[in-house]
């Protein structure tokens, strides 16, 4: 049926001039333009994002035509009138639309994955317990260690998308996790998850920010630790300067070392800076950094600073209140990671061929997220907590979950 379609709607343009997919486009003369208005319950037809339903916006459509919901190669995207499957209902709707202007949709979510892509290339989805590098050929790399793999995107409403990863590493949370986007502006909202094995996360609060913007690592007692991505050729060694100060000071402390990518190939990492010295508790510190195009920290031209980042140091720890879970039950809403936290003591994850779990150190070893939500071994004997699989099973010990 499908080459049947696509000879009829060839027929249809035969004559008409128009430009494919040429590095040098041949000029077009644009005669006369109709605008077309696109339902917020529909699709748009200009799946390129260029303003006009064109050719190119065809070819895209026959490659998901004949596909429905919950097969491997059914998007969303193309299913016009929503009705589960790409069919011919959806090619007429298509038709109707061709050659013509449309409107764009309103909301502040991104119509389609290239829009998507368009705005979030080499940007970072920030979220209070994670994080996503978004890189170039719909890639991604999550977290530490670095996970990896591709993502797709899909406009649910006006404010509403759908960040999908499949990762490289099939085993883990189920090889596909569900990211709900709420868009309160284009680089920012509120946001759940659900990945293939069951796991779900809570809401919190996601920003949009640049690459090259520090992350709060952790914060232990009299230390806080951010972390920075650097990009480095194979053997090279790179200085980098570092400056932080107390947020109501003016004066910055500078530190500044060399560090080699040992790798025998190019590599982007991230690194860690620890600030301990004379530091203060429940006080807010802000950090940044810069790389010299030099070895060394006394010769070379620096790069602009990074943006600036913030943390706050301790404050007193958490005994009391929250809710006990013991072996066999599951505390909910319980992180992915635990890379961006807010502060911990006695904590570390471990990974076994089993799986992945949560260490914390009998009698108060804990970890507290940025969201203010804190997870307390109050056992004489080591806690567990799964994390892949069975996240947030309690597999030894009891443990406090507390709320701020």
């Amino acid at each position: 049926m499908l080459p049947l379609i696509i000879m009829a709607f060839l027929g249809n343009i035969e004559g008409e001039e128009r430009t494919l997919y040429q590095k040098r486009p041949l000029p077009v003369e644009v005669i006369s333009v109709n605008k077309v208005a696109v339902a917020s319950t529909s699709s748009s037809p200009d799946f390129d994002g260029n303003g006009m339903v064109e050719f190119p916006d065809f070819v895209l459509f026959v490659r998901y035509f004949g596909t429905s919901a919950g097969e491997a190669d059914y998007s969303v995207r193309y299913d016009l009138n929503r009705d589960g499957t790409v069919d011919f209902a959806d090619f007429a709707i298509f038709a109707r639309a061709f050659g013509t202007e449309v409107e764009q949709p309103s909301g502040l979510a991104p119509v389609d994955l290239a829009a998507f892509y368009r705005r979030a290339e080499n940007t970072r989805i920030l979220a209070e317990t994670y994080f996503i590098d978004i890189l170039s050929g719909n890639t991604y790399t999550e977290g530490f260690p670095r996970r990896s793999g591709r993502y797709q995107y899909e406009r649910i409403d006006d404010n509403t998308g759908h960040f999908i990863q499949f990762y490289n590493n099939t085993d883990l949370w189920g090889g596909k996790c569900t990211i709900v986007l709420n868009f309160n502006s284009k680089t920012s909202g509120t946001t759940t998850y659900e990945c293939a094995d069951g796991s779900k996360g809570g809401t919190e609060d996601w920003k949009l920010s640049s690459l090259r913007t520090p992350l709060l690592y952790r914060v232990v007692p009299d230390t806080i630790i951010f972390a920075f991505r650097i990009t480095a050729t194979a053997g090279q060694i790179r200085a980098i300067d570092s400056n932080w100060k107390v947020k109501s000071s003016t004066d910055w402390d500078y530190s500044c070392g060399p560090w080699t990518n040992s790798r025998e190939t190019a590599a982007t990492v991230y690194l860690t800076k620890r600030i301990s010295k004379d530091v203060q508790s429940e006080t807010t510190y802000q950090y940044r950094y810069r790389f010299r195009n030099s070895d060394s920290c006394d010769s070379g031209t620096p790069d602009p600073w990074s943006p600036i980042v913030e943390g706050v140091t301790m404050a007193s720890d958490q005994t009391s209140g929250g809710t006990v879970y013991g072996v066999g039950e599951t505390i909910p809403g319980f992180p992915r990671y635990f890379v961006i936290v807010r502060s911990s003591s006695g904590a570390r994850v471990v990974v076994s061929i089993t799986g992945e779990y949560l260490q914390l150190a009998p009698g108060g070893g804990y970890v507290e997220m940025i969201n203010g939500n804190r997870y307390t071994c109050i056992s004489s004997v080591t806690c567990h907590i799964g994390t892949n699989p069975g996240r947030g099973r309690v597999q030894r010990g009891r443990v406090r979950w507390t709320q701020k």
